[in-house]
């Protein structure tokens, strides 16, 4: 499966590819997690296959921007573009070329000019010539971004960098209006987490419904949806975040509370490592906080604290629970700190520090 690479600002909230890049860039349903596994076949399915026949609601009545090449296809070989052209339901309203065009046609290093794509007739706007960062004009008509390039491997073509500063993009309104995941980060994060722990938990329900609503109406910066630590390299410039197929334009609080719970989780697991992580989780949030300029640092505090248990309640009783706590005295242990916590609504995330470190 391909991995979206992304880097984030240390003033901002993650920058990232609020593209839907979905099923086109990898062989699994996006909602395989709750189905049994499957025997392997050997057998590699082109994304856009997966995604006409698995997960085509995501784009259905949609307005779809697509940035591809010629290898973006099925197993038969039919081109992306043409296979979500003739798609029921589905509107291609924007095609975005990068370097030898979105059919493969021009040379190496030759630049791309905008125009019509002959078969389909469908606008071409070119990133690979005088620009090559889309332009909000070019993101107008569209509600939703694909991007479908084959992996190449280790060499390095001009492929990935076309993505990346596709990804730089975001940010700006229009962005936030182009790339509005809201369904896809429901199904993904809200859904499995804080509204399937709700029913496990009747009697901590209000609280959790609570938030899920909170979080899914506000709409401050680019969120990634899921910061865990092995989502997270350490890079020459800075931080390299992996894995943006949660990405959403939302709350960047579900953020800092997401990576926060890894942190208070895996000292149950690894005991003797217990401090080092309680002072990870106490650099990460002075870091965090030290860096926030986009909203009064208190505003943004007191969601992270009130998110910070709940999503630890989830990561035991969800639909998604850590595969590395497996003793029911480590899941009660959980039990016993988050939900106190979650019904008391903490306004500042050491309260939940205080309460994890706790020996009692």
């Amino acid at each position: 499966m391909k991995r979206s690479t992304l880097r984030q600002p240390a003033t901002r909230a993650a920058t990232v590819l609020c593209a839907l890049t979905l099923a086109l860039v990898t062989t699994a349903p996006l909602h395989a997690q709750s189905r049994p596994a499957q025997p392997r076949t050997g057998n590699v399915i082109p994304g856009i296959e997966v995604l006409l026949t698995d997960s085509l609601h995501l784009i259905k009545g949609k307005r779809v921007g697509l940035l591809t090449n010629h290898s973006g296809r099925d197993r038969k070989g039919t081109s992306t573009i043409d296979l979500l052209f003739k798609a029921a339901g589905v509107k291609l309203t924007a095609l975005y070329g990068p370097e030898h065009g979105i059919r493969g046609e021009a040379k190496a290093g030759e630049k791309i000019s905008s125009g019509v794509d002959e078969k389909t007739g469908v606008t071409v706007h070119s990133l690979y010539g005088a620009v090559e960062t889309p332009t909000p004009a070019m993101l107008k008509d569209i509600d939703v971004l694909l991007y479908d390039i084959q992996d190449v491997g280790a060499r390095v073509y001009t492929y990935q960098w076309t993505l990346a500063l596709t990804a730089a993009s975001a940010g700006k309104p229009a962005i936030a209006a182009a790339f509005a995941t809201d369904t896809i980060f429901h199904s993904l994060r809200l859904e499995p987490y804080l509204l399937a722990t709700a029913r496990a938990h009747p009697d901590c329900a209000a609280e959790l419904n609570a938030l899920a609503e909170r979080t899914a109406r506000t709409r401050l910066a680019l969120v990634h949806g899921d910061v865990s630590p092995k989502n997270i390299l350490v890079g020459r410039d800075g931080p390299v975040l992996l894995d943006a197929e949660c990405a959403w334009y939302g709350d960047p609080a579900f953020d800092l509370a997401f990576c926060l719970t890894h942190l208070l989780l895996k000292p149950l697991w690894r005991p003797q490592w217990r401090d080092a992580y309680l002072e990870c989780f106490d650099a990460l949030v002075r870091a965090y906080l030290d860096a926030v300029d986009w909203e009064p640092v208190q505003s943004l505090e007191l969601r992270a604290a009130q998110l910070l248990p709940a999503i630890l309640l989830a990561r035991i009783d969800g639909k998604s629970p850590v595969e590395y706590l497996l003793s029911a005295t480590d899941k009660d242990f959980v039990r016993a700190r988050a939900k106190p916590l979650l019904l008391r609504a903490p306004t500042h995330l050491a309260e939940v520090r205080a309460a994890w470190a706790r020996q009692d």
